[in-house]
């Protein structure tokens, strides 16, 4: 399942009446209309985005991509990113945010199973250790540093080699694993991951086909107008 919702407009009666005298222009129009329409939805989501989550970063509220409409296809699509160069693709950690679903494991949860570390079917949160970035995540660098230093990167040439010992290490309670914690110093440590036996749920909060309908009704006719008036004058 995607992320991904096609942007057309009904009613193009009154823009075919008016453009009546100039044919060949009346799918330009068309299409004028609906990638403007499209734009408003792809704006009104970002929006969304910030609204419902606690400083999104950048990368997540971008993550709203548009595809024009054109006169040989009259629709614009709005849709999520579904690709990152590294890290998870905003499409798979938002889309459990649309059906309520429970979250997908994180690159760095699938990473600490399969080095047997974390159990298959847990999750991390961030302990009271954790540094945390200005939208309130642990940063790529650390968690990357964090498997190096457990061996558990995916890429075996970033796991750390030397037998001195590591400011992060896995805590146990018995046999049970609770988290990985930082040594601050000999006598000190600090929780920065804590492990738990569920992946987090979601509530239904990303309102993406919502939004996308409330905009088409709200804007469409104004740029359906708009876009009658804009053929007209550059046609002249």
């Amino acid at each position: 399942m995607s992320l991904a919702v096609s942007i057309e407009l009904q009613g193009f009666d009154e823009l075919r009446r008016r453009l009546a005298h100039m044919p060949r222009q009346i799918p330009f129009a068309q299409a004028l209309a609906i990638t403007r329409t499209g734009q408003d939805v792809r704006d009104s989501l970002k929006g969304h985005l910030k609204g419902i989550f606690d400083n999104p970063t950048a990368f997540t509220v971008n993550s709203v991509r548009l595809r024009p409409a054109t006169k040989n296809d009259l629709q614009a699509w709005i849709w999520i990113r579904d690709e990152a160069f590294k890290g998870t693709p905003p499409a798979k950690y938002l889309l459990p945010q649309t059906t309520g679903t429970r979250r997908n494991a994180k690159r760095h949860e699938r990473a600490l199973q399969h080095a047997g570390i974390l159990p298959h079917g847990w999750a991390t949160v961030p302990g009271r250790g954790a540094r945390l970035n200005r939208a309130g995540n642990i940063s790529a660098g650390t968690y990357t540093k964090i498997l190096s230093e457990l061996r558990a990167s995916p890429d075996g040439h970033q796991n750390a080699t030397s037998r001195k010992a590591k400011p992060y290490f896995v805590m146990r309670r018995g046999e049970r694993p609770i988290g990985v914690y930082q040594r601050t110093s000999k006598r000190r440590m600090q929780a920065v991951l804590h492990f738990i036996d569920e992946l987090p749920g979601y509530g239904k909060e990303v309102r993406f086909q919502q939004v996308a309908d409330m905009v088409v009704r709200r804007r469409g006719v104004k740029h359906m107008d708009d876009a009658i008036e804009h053929t007209i004058r550059t046609a002249r």
